[in-house]
C-alpha cells in the first residue's frame, strides 16, 4: 500500500520544490488541491501549461496523484452557490482526465452559509438529501464521461453524516462512480471521541461500507467531548487495527495521511504508519 498525503499540508513556493521535497520524505503518492499552485480550490479554469507542469513534476518525482478535491458545498442554502459548485466541478473533472487521476472528492455539504465543514440541524433534514441528490445528479454524467469516481466520506459536520447515511446514499444509486474514502477519524460523532468506542465505530464503518472503498485517509483524533483531529499517532485511533480493516476488505491502494498541522510531522506520520505496515523496509529495498 502506497502512503502519501494531502497537498496543503507540504507549503512549498513552487510545484518543482513541492514534489521534490515530498519524494525525498519517501512519500509515493498525493491527494492533490488546486491551492498548493496558487489557484483557488475550485478554479473557474485551469491553464493547460499548468497542467502539463504538475504532471511534469509528479512524473519525474515518481509521485502518483491519487485524487483531486473537487470539494464545494452540495447542500449550501444558497441554490446560486450549489451551482456555481457544480459548474467548479465541470473544470475539475477535465483537469482529472488531464492528470490520468481516478478520484474526486466531494463534501456532501452543510446548510451552514459560512462554512461547509461547520454543522447546521438543516443539514438532516429531507430537503438537504434532496439537494445533495440534485447536486450529485448534475456531477456524475462528468464521472461517467471521464471514467471517475466520485468519493465521499462520512464527515460529523455534514449531510453524510455517518457510516449509515453515506450506506444510504450509494444504494440509492449503485454506481461504480460513487464510492468511499475512510478515513476512521471522521467516523466519529461529538460526545464520541473516547478510546473504548474506536473499535466498535471501526467494526461497523467497514461492515456498512466495506466493499466499496475507493480512498483511505490517515488521520487521528483526541479524546475529548468535541472532534479535535490530529496527525497519525497522535490521538486514539487504533491504526493497526484499522490498517487490518482495511487489509481485510481487500483494498490495496494509497493510503493519504492527512491532518498534519505541523510539517515536521510529515516525516514522524510517514515513520509510524511505515513502521506499522513494514513499507519502509520495502522503500529502503527499492521494492515498490
Amino acid at each position: 500500500m502506497d502512503i502519501g498525503f494531502y497537498s496543503p499540508e507540504l507549503q512549498r513556493p513552487d510545484l518543482a520544490s513541492f514534489f521534490h521535497d515530498a519524494a525525498a520524505m519517501g512519500y509515493r503518492t498525493v491527494q492533490f488541491n488546486f491551492l498548493t499552485t496558487g489557484l483557488e480550490e475550485m478554479p473557474s479554469r485551469i491553464p493547460a501549461a499548468l497542467l502539463r507542469q504538475i504532471i511534469r513534476h509528479s512524473s519525474g518525482s515518481a509521485i502518483r496523484i491519487v485524487a483531486v478535491n473537487g470539494t464545494f458545498n452540495m447542500i449550501h442554502p444558497d441554490r446560486d452557490m450549489r451551482q456555481l459548485g457544480i459548474e467548479r466541478f465541470h473544470v475539475m473533472a477535465d483537469a482529472c482526465a488531464d492528470l490520468d487521476c481516478p478520484i474526486v472528492t466531494l463534501c456532501t455539504g452543510s446548510r451552514h452559509p459560512d462554512s461547509m465543514w461547520r454543522f447546521h440541524p438543516d443539514s438532516l433534514l429531507p430537503q438537504a438529501w434532496d439537494d445533495l441528490r440534485r447536486s450529485l445528479e448534475a456531477i456524475l454524467p462528468d464521472a461517467q464521461r471521464y471514467g471517475l469516481i466520485l468519493g465521499i466520506e462520512s464527515e460529523a459536520s455534514n449531510c453524510v453524516n455517518s457510516a449509515g447515511r453515506a450506506r444510504r446514499l450509494l444504494d440509492e444509486y449503485q454506481t461504480p462512480h460513487l464510492k468511499i474514502i475512510m478515513d476512521a477519524a471522521n467516523l466519529f460523532a461529538p460526545g464520541q471521541a473516547e478510546p473504548e468506542q474506536v473499535r466498535p465505530v471501526i467494526d461497523e464503518a467497514f461492515t456498512l461500507l466495506g466493499s466499496d472503498l475507493c480512498l483511505a485517509h490517515g488521520k487521528d483524533l483526541q479524546a475529548g467531548p468535541g472532534l479535535s483531529f490530529t496527525h497519525a499517532g497522535d490521538g486514539i485511533i487504533d491504526f493497526p487495527y484499522y490498517l487490518n480493516h482495511l487489509a481485510e476488505s481487500g483494498y490495496t491502494d494509497s493510503f493519504i495521511l492527512h491532518g498534519i498541522h505541523d510539517e515536521a510531522n510529515l516525516e514522524s506520520s510517514l515513520s509510524f504508519i511505515q513502521a506499522l505496515t513494514g513499507d519502509a523496509a520495502n522503500h529502503q529495498k527499492g521494492v515498490m
